[in-house]
C-alpha cells in the first residue's frame, strides 16, 4: 500500500478543520433561481472572464466578476427574479 506524503496529509487535515466557506451564509430564499443560471447571466457579460466571489447578501446574491481588461466589477442580483437591482 502506498503511503501518502507528509504534505500531502498536512493539507488534507488543514481542509478538514477549516470551517465551511458557507457556514455562516444564509439560504436562499424559497423559490430562488439555481445558481447557476444565476452565474450564467453574469457569464454573458461584455468581456466577461471570471466570477471572484459571490455572496447572499441582504437579500440578493453579490456577484464579484472580472472582465478581460482586469476591471472588478460588482453587481446585485435578486434570487428569485434573476434581475440585477
Amino acid at each position: 500500500m502506498r503511503r501518502a506524503s507528509p504534505a500531502v496529509l498536512a493539507l488534507a487535515l488543514a481542509f478538514a478543520a477549516a470551517p465551511s466557506a458557507f457556514a455562516d451564509s444564509p439560504p436562499p430564499p424559497e423559490g430562488a433561481k439555481p445558481l447557476s443560471q444565476i452565474i450564467g447571466q453574469v457569464e454573458q457579460s461584455p468581456d466577461f472572464r471570471y466570477v471572484d466571489e459571490v455572496e447572499l447578501k441582504q437579500g440578493f446574491y453579490k456577484v464579484e466578476y472580472y472582465t478581460k481588461d482586469g476591471v472588478e466589477h460588482k453587481i446585485y442580483i435578486d434570487p428569485t427574479t434573476g434581475k440585477p437591482r
